[in-house]
């Protein structure tokens, strides 16, 4: 037979204590912040992200030109072409977009889409053609005219020459 006191100090020790519970919701606090994605990217953070989004798209581009024979672009809805956000897709020879073979959906980035860094434009783009800004690649997956891309975020802007040769970005200083 249990008598009262006994009972008294069972329930005193179980449970947690406050100062456990506190360390506890501390520690997860922690973990939840470390885990969260970081709302507000760094300028650097989303030039870098639309950079390698242009050269996938180039790269893309150039791959199925050279695979399929076929003339295929990549066009640049800039601030002046464009009625909304700016994108970038790859197009077949009459500009319209290609469907990619591995998400069975059409290759466009819009830069207002959901997961996009915010504040970015695509200011200029220039390979010949001023009303209809493409990159276009031949038969052989070699680009016809060389050209450049001007992007901007939050104000601050990289300028990018593609050559011929390569069909890379480079990136180029501003105003020298």
């Amino acid at each position: 037979m249990q008598t009262a006191e006994h009972n008294t100090r069972r329930s005193s020790q179980s449970g947690f204590t406050l100062m456990e519970l506190v360390t506890a919701v501390f520690v997860l606090a922690i973990l939840a912040a470390v885990a969260m994605p970081s709302q507000s990217q760094s300028t650097d953070r989303k030039l870098d992200m639309v950079q390698l989004q242009i050269q996938d798209a180039l790269d893309h581009a150039r791959s199925l030109a050279y695979h399929t024979g076929e003339v295929v672009g990549v066009r640049f809805g800039t601030n002046e072409v464009s009625d909304g956000a700016p994108w970038i897709a790859v197009v077949n020879v009459l500009g319209v977009p290609m469907v990619d073979p591995l998400t069975k959906s059409y290759y466009l980035v819009r830069f207002d889409a959901p997961g996009q860094p915010s504040n970015v434009d695509i200011v200029d783009a220039g390979f010949g053609d001023a009303e209809r800004p493409t990159a276009g690649f031949t038969d052989k997956g070699v680009l016809y005219k060389p050209g450049s891309i001007l992007i901007e975020a939050d104000g601050e802007q990289r300028l990018f020459s593609v050559s011929t040769s390569t069909g890379r970005l480079e990136e180029m200083p501003i105003g020298t």
